[in-house]
């Protein structure tokens, strides 16, 4: 249907948009990244395209190139909360962690209901050694009575590293609880209740 419609209306930005969108979702990424380059020439200012663009180069192992369309969906449109959110991923996972938190920040101040926003901040903070923000945003996730183990992990790891050692406990405790197979959440655990013998 998208081919019909770029055949019977003629090459349109957004009718370029949707058919990299099917590229996409079909899994072939270069085409999706060539659909959206045609959409650019002829609309260089198109915040949608810029944000689809960016998950394509992303996911295609383009990391800086990914920020770049990130940056622009953001800039065109300052309501764009989930460019935001791909800014956050695609940063932490190049290591620029500081600059991942601006991001998961700007994200949750645009959408401040966020489970997954509160998520990424959490494991953000701890890894950049600010456990009390992390406990910050972790805190609010398990207050809604979440059944998500990797919470209660990184709860844990966040009580810790403020020297809260039965929260750190009770934390851990939970994490197994809800995922027997987490090895990691039970090697913690373990350490915790057996310290080693000075």
């Amino acid at each position: 249907m998208c081919e019909r419609a770029l055949e019977f209306g003629g090459p349109e930005p957004y009718r370029l948009l949707v058919r990299g969108e099917m590229y996409f979702f079909l899994g072939n990424l270069k085409k999706a990244i060539e659909c959206y380059d045609a959409s650019l020439q002829m609309k260089p200012r198109f915040a949608d395209t810029h944000y689809a663009r960016g998950i394509a180069l992303y996911r295609a192992g383009f990391p800086k190139k990914a920020i770049e369309d990130f940056l622009l969906a953001r800039e065109i449109n300052q309501e764009f909360a989930m460019a935001c959110y791909w800014l956050g991923i695609t940063y932490f996972h190049t290591g620029q962690l500081v600059k991942a938190a601006e991001a998961f920040e700007c994200f949750l101040l645009k959408s401040p209901t966020s489970s997954i926003a509160n998520y990424h901040l959490g494991q953000v903070y701890l890894a950049i050694g600010e456990p009390k923000k992390a406990l910050e945003h972790l805190q609010i996730l398990a207050g809604k009575n979440t059944e998500n183990a990797s919470i209660y992990y990184l709860l844990g790891k966040a009580y810790y590293r403020v020297y809260r050692i039965q929260d750190a406990i009770a934390a851990f405790s939970e994490s197994v609880r809800l995922n027997p197979e987490d090895k990691q959440a039970k090697l913690s655990l373990e350490r915790l209740l057996s310290p080693d013998e000075p």
